[in-house]
């Protein structure tokens, strides 16, 4: 930050706080359910929706937080991860935070969230499997303010987030409104419902409208071509697959496009597109459909898609919404593939679809009105999508503003955060434990441990059974960096050591395997 807030203090995150690593117990000791005599064990995915309890034997080495305590994803994928909410203990994949007293715990949640946290912690250069330690977080510099304005911050963040939460979880409701508007627009349109001031206006009916099947409506139906993945090219012809259509539209989707150099001869010609054809999923994701309403150039399809040719009496766009809409063409297709054993639909599935068909006057009205609400509905996607991202960029600005000191306002008569960071330093002083924590952290070097110095030590034990502590004493090292071997070796191929959990000392010990 280039100026501190008035009464605020900088300070680097290890002068005022430490992490603890979490505990890895057997997998062999997991439960599925509540029991007596049982903790659950906290891990990154149940801190998501839908997640499975794992309960674990609570025990006395076990590292456990409550809901107020605040946790760090320490690799993978979710590091830097803030994480608060929930109680149990929590394993190695996660860091708590411990805070001294005089520090707001949801000031430090939402600042831990901000880039000055967060992006130094992305360059820490270490195992992906590893994550960060103490060390990396020593040097990492953090605004502090006034404990008073702390909480004045966390309330203010808390409220405006909760207001970005309502909101996205307005906007989620979004795509699929849109997707029930498509369908129902294609329903309406096939049940006549659409175009019924059109008739009207004509002094016409529904009983003008003509049923046909597959057969009579298609001149030509075929499924694509197996193994032309040999084919394969970075250029040529295109090779339409099953993802190049979609749902409650008849536009193909060219975004991801497959490219082929075609055999010669009667197979490659027989699944080539022309410009009217109408091409249906038949396998996996059934029913969705395209119309080619222009030429795409030489354009073949895979094994899971159909080529339906029309005779030319009706107009392809028509025959195609039809296709696509639930109470039409997919209703049907959806209930013959639920009626039989199979995987997909067959051509004769494509020929027994009964089609209900107004006048060539009337199919093109249908079409118009249909791609006019449509396009309302594709208006209405885009406004949603950068709404949506307007929301997604707001929390990072709100927090932002809040650590700049921007959010509320700063109450002179509150206590200076230098006054409040140097008391901890005291307090700290005066508690040799703490004392001792923070010198072992601050050791510029370590030595470094390996594999290899581990299994050594292992070995020249006197006991084939060990515990945690017996081989760390003797190890000269950094304590997570230890930890986090111990916990390699035990997930290596052939392992040397295996837990087993003591039931009578309620402990979890280390077995040395016989070589």
């Amino acid at each position: 930050m280039s100026e501190l807030p008035r009464n605020w203090a900088l300070t680097k995150f290890m002068d005022i706080f430490d992490i603890q690593g979490g505990t890895q117990p057997p997998k062999s000791t997991f439960k599925y359910e509540p029991r007596l005599g049982y903790v659950q064990l906290l891990q990154i995915r149940d801190f998501g929706e839908r997640s499975l309890p794992t309960y674990i034997p609570d025990t006395d080495n076990l590292k456990k937080c409550s809901e107020e305590d605040i946790l760090i994803a320490r690799y993978g994928a979710s590091l830097g991860r803030i994480l608060t909410g929930l109680s149990g203990a929590y394993n190695v994949a996660m860091a708590k935070v411990d805070i001294p007293s005089g520090i707001y715990n949801r000031f430090v949640y939402h600042l831990l969230r901000t880039e000055m946290f967060q992006a130094p912690l992305r360059l820490v250069s270490r195992s992906a499997q590893r994550g960060f330690n103490k060390l990396d977080l020593v040097e990492i510099e953090l605004p502090i303010a006034p404990f008073n304005e702390q909480k004045r911050i966390a309330d203010k963040i808390d409220l405006l987030l909760a207001q970005v939460d309502a909101c996205r979880d307005r906007l989620k409701n979004i795509p699929s409104t849109l997707k029930k508007f498509q369908s129902s627009v294609l329903n309406s349109a096939i049940s006549g419902e659409l175009t019924h001031d059109w008739r009207l206006e004509r002094n016409r009916s529904l009983d003008s409208w003509q049923e046909k099947n597959g057969r009579e409506v298609f001149s030509f139906i075929t499924s694509g071509s197996r193994g032309w993945s040999t084919y394969y090219s970075t250029h040529g012809s295109i090779f339409l697959r099953v993802g190049n259509l979609d749902h409650n539209t008849i536009d193909l989707d060219l975004r991801q496009t497959q490219y082929v150099n075609p055999p010669i001869g009667a197979e490659g010609k027989r699944t080539r597109i022309e410009v009217g054809d109408i091409l249906i999923s038949i396998t996996a994701d059934v029913g969705r459909v395209a119309c080619i309403r222009e030429d795409i150039g030489e354009a073949y399809i895979n094994q899971h898609l159909c080529l339906a040719r029309q005779t030319g009496e009706y107009l392809g766009a028509y025959l195609a919404y039809f296709l696509a809409s639930p109470l039409g063409g997919f209703g049907q297709l959806t209930e013959m593939q639920r009626g039989v054993t199979k995987s997909g639909l067959t051509l004769g599935d494509i020929r027994s679809v009964k089609f209900v068909i107004p006048d060539l006057d009337e199919q093109h009205e249908i079409v118009n009105r249909i791609e006019s609400l449509f396009s309302y509905a594709n208006y209405c996607d885009l406004n949603y999508q950068k709404a949506y991202a307007i929301l997604e960029n707001l929390t990072p600005i709100i927090l932002d503003k809040a650590f700049r000191g921007e959010l509320v306002p700063q109450d002179p008569n509150d206590e200076p955060a230098s006054i409040l960071l140097e008391r901890i330093h005291t307090e700290r002083i005066a508690n040799p434990s703490i004392l001792e924590r923070d010198l072992i952290t601050r050791k510029p070097k370590m030595p470094k441990i390996t594999n290899e110095s581990v299994k050594k030590i292992i070995d020249e034990l006197p006991s084939d059974a060990f515990s945690f502590e017996d081989i760390h004493k003797k190890i000269a090292g950094e304590y997570d960096s230890f930890k986090d071997i111990l916990f390699e070796l035990l997930d290596e191929d052939e392992p040397s050591i295996e837990q087993m959990f003591d039931k009578q000392a309620k402990a979890i010990h280390f077995i040395r395997k016989q070589k």
